[in-house]
Order: C-alpha cells, then sequence, then structure tokens
C-alpha cells in the first residue's frame, strides 16, 4: 500500500499488480543497500586492498555484486522518472510530484541540472517510500496484533478527532496525542533501517587532565 501511494505521488503511475516491476526494483535494490551497510559483510571491510583486485578473481564477489546493485540503483531512479516524464511531455494530465516539478521548469536556467535534481528528490521519494515505509507500517501492525486493547484506543481517537468523511491532516496532529505516540513507538520499536553504523573521531577528545580515578 505504501509503495503503490509513494510511487502514484512522486511519478503518478499506478499500480496494476503486486508484482508490479518498480517495486520490485526498489525493493531489490534497498536490500542491497542495507546488505552492503552491515560492517564486516564483505573481506574488503577489513582487507582495503582488495578493491584493487579484478572483479573475476576470488575475493572479488563484492564488486560483481556492486556492479549489478550499481544497475538497480541506476533503473529505480530513471525508469520511473521516465515514465513520468514521457506522461508529462504527452499532456497525459496524470498528477504527480515529477510533473509538478517539470511544469515549473525555469527555462532561462539550467534545464539539465534541474532535470537532474527533480529526478534524483522523486528517486529519494519513492526509495524511502517503497521500503522503509512499508517497514514501519507492518511493525505498527504486528504491535497492534499483540495489543489489541492498544488497537482499540487507537481507532477511537481517530474516529472521534478525524470521523469518517475524511483522512486525517496536519491540523488533527494535536489532537491526536495517542495516535502520535503510537506512531513514536512503532519507529522506535523495530529500526526499519541499520543506524549502528561505525564511527570513528577525526580527533582525539580524550583530555587525561579531566580524568578521575575516583569517578
Amino acid at each position: 500500500m505504501a509503495g503503490e501511494t509513494i510511487l502514484s505521488v512522486a511519478y503518478g503511475i499506478n499500480v496494476t499488480s503486486k508484482d508490479d516491476p518498480f517495486l520490485k526494483t526498489a525493493e531489490e535494490a534497498v536490500h542491497s543497500l542495507f546488505v552492503a551497510a552491515i560492517p564486516g559483510t564483505f573481506l574488503v571491510d577489513s582487507l582495503p586492498i582488495l578493491k584493487y583486485v579484478p572483479e573475476w578473481m576470488p575475493f572479488a564477489g563484492f564488486k560483481r555484486k556492486a556492479k549489478y546493485w550499481r544497475k538497480l540503483a541506476e533503473e529505480m531512479l530513471n525508469k520511473p522518472y521516465e515514465v513520468a516524464k514521457r506522461n508529462f511531455e504527452m499532456g497525459h494530465g496524470v498528477t504527480s510530484y515529477t510533473a509538478s516539478c517539470l511544469e515549473h521548469i525555469d527555462k532561462s536556467g539550467d534545464i539539465a541540472l534541474q532535470e537532474e535534481v527533480i529526478k534524483c528528490s522523486a528517486g529519494t521519494m519513492f526509495t524511502a517510500g517503497a521500503d522503509t515505509t512499508v517497514a514501519a507500517l507492518a511493525s505498527c501492525i504486528l504491535g497492534f496484533l499483540t495489543n489489541p486493547a492498544a488497537l482499540k484506543k487507537a481507532q477511537e481517537e481517530i474516529d472521534r478527532v478525524v470521523g469518517v468523511n475524511h483522512l486525517p491532516s496536519f491540523e488533527d496532529l494535536e489532537s491526536l496525542p495517542y495516535i502520535t505516540a503510537v506512531t513514536n513507538e512503532a519507529l522506535r520499536w523495530r529500526d526499519v533501517a541499520p543506524i549502528g553504523m561505525f564511527r570513528v573521531l577525526m580527533n582525539n577528545e580524550w583530555d587525561s587532565t579531566n580524568y578521575n580515578e575516583d569517578e
């Protein structure tokens, strides 16, 4: 549902089946990002000199995977944008983020640069909505299944504040404290992306003059 929605919002593309090629490509491309982001997944993480090894040699499987993953990333970025741009140029009148941006391009400026910015920003929306948003929704549903009382309370707040005639809007936010808490808890409970990345200090922050053995 989330993937279908963001594809429509970003590009004006309607998903016709659960096996939609745009969603499949996005799912595979984002999964590759998560795999590559895990420290130590590939030997080259520990032995950087392996980056000079030709891709056909042993221990260079990471290069072959990276080549394929780059192709996926480019397809995810380019193909839906090309469809949206073609629909815009043919005057199909499909409303989307991409179509709106293309309509307001400054003809006196660098058109190629502006189109690249539009393509990349739309791709960012698509990437986030097609995978991480889906993961967050799945975690929220799982939490509700294990806690029906919370689901009932959340539904009661939605019915009382929003009603049944329209969807929630930002104007309703202050009147939906429980829904806000549920959203925050779903994001806290199950991280949608690895955030425990390795970090290295650029400068030594150790100051021995402030060290107290008794503390």
